[in-house]
């Protein structure tokens, strides 16, 4: 029984220290981009998108590799961090130059995107440019 409310309250004390952390201290900014890529056989034509608002990757030919570049700022007086996630069908074959990194305030970075498959086939999915604002300066050594 006193095994149980110890269980409970290190829970109860875990999902407040979490929301503390998470809710008060610091905001969470979240921009999706879709990706596509069709892969086909050598010997048909291939196009590359230059869609500013997606990392549509085109039509590209099996092991042919394409690039796509974001940029991101900070516009903040004070560092950021900054998580880059990729999920779907598309993410084995998506290579994020930096994933998870600190922005100093003010700064810009341009982050290279690559896609490349020796499989035929259409591949889709999301990434997600996750940026954590500390809401107050003392808790910067918490990035």
């Amino acid at each position: 029984m006193k095994a149980n409310i110890n269980v409970l309250a290190l829970l109860v004390i875990s999902t407040i220290i979490f929301f503390v952390y998470f809710g008060f201290l610091f905001s969470l900014k979240i921009k999706t981009y879709s990706m596509s890529a069709n892969v086909i056989s050598k010997g048909r034509k291939f196009g590359i998108s230059v869609d500013p608002f997606e990392l549509n990757f085109g039509r590209v030919t099996l092991g042919t590799g394409v690039r796509k570049v974001i940029n991101i700022r900070n516009n903040y007086d004070m560092p950021i961090r900054v998580i880059i996630d990729k999920e779907g069908s598309i993410e084995p074959y998506v290579h994020i130059g930096r994933e998870n990194f600190l922005l100093e305030a003010g700064k810009q970075v341009n982050i290279t995107i690559s896609f490349r498959s020796f499989n035929a086939g259409n591949y889709t999915g999301t990434i997600k440019v996750i940026t954590k604002i500390p809401r107050y300066r003392w808790v910067l050594w918490m990035l």
